[in-house]
């Protein structure tokens, strides 16, 4: 499996490690499994799409690849992360069955 490397913005650090709850030095891991492993706009079905299609909106095209991953929503251009939003409770249970369907795969 190919690790992919995520850069990362002074804010999205900032958001990273205040939203998730993570050390400065776990910031980059975190950051690179989201990339990896997160639920993109194309393995994403139902409301999470529409709400997946929506933040690229609101972001007018500098967010163009939006992962969801382990309840949180990260925003990259390309492989670096702007910034991480937390997922709103309605798409939480959706998420977590979408990531072990990709993941059973």
């Amino acid at each position: 499996m190919r690790t992919m490397k995520a850069d990362i913005t002074r804010h999205g650090r900032k958001r990273c490690r205040e939203r998730v709850g993570i050390s400065k030095r776990a910031v980059d891991k975190n950051a690179e499994r989201a990339l990896e492993y997160g639920i993109g706009h194309r393995e994403s079905r139902g409301r999470l799409r529409h709400y997946i299609e929506y933040l690229y909106n609101a972001e007018g095209g500098n967010g163009n690849n939006i992962r969801v991953y382990a309840d949180k929503v990260y925003v990259f251009h390309d492989d670096i992360l702007i910034t991480v939003l937390n997922l709103p409770t309605e798409y939480r249970r959706t998420a977590t069955e979408q990531q072990k369907r990709q993941n059973a795969q």
